[in-house]
C-alpha cells in the first residue's frame, strides 16, 4: 500500500483541498456545535508555496480524520 501511494504521487494544490475539505465537511456540523469554522491561509509569496507531491484524497482523508 505504501509503495502504491509513492507511486501515485502529483502535485497538489493544498489551499483548494484544504478548502474543500473544510467547506463540504465540516462547516454544517461546526455551524450545529455553534462553532465558527474558518480557513486562515496566508498570501502566497510564489505560485508553488502551498504545493506538495501527494495522493489527494489520500492527503484528504487525513485532513478530514484530524479535523473531524
Amino acid at each position: 500500500d505504501a509503495d502504491l501511494a509513492r507511486q501515485q504521487r502529483e502535485p497538489v494544490d493544498m489551499v483548494v483541498l484544504l478548502e474543500s475539505v473544510t467547506s463540504s465537511l465540516f462547516r454544517d456540523k461546526a455551524s450545529d456545535l455553534g462553532i465558527d469554522l474558518e480557513l486562515k491561509i496566508p498570501p502566497s509569496t510564489t505560485p508553488d508555496t502551498y504545493t506538495i507531491f501527494g495522493n489527494d484524497s489520500r492527503i484528504a482523508q487525513v485532513v478530514t480524520n484530524l479535523v473531524d
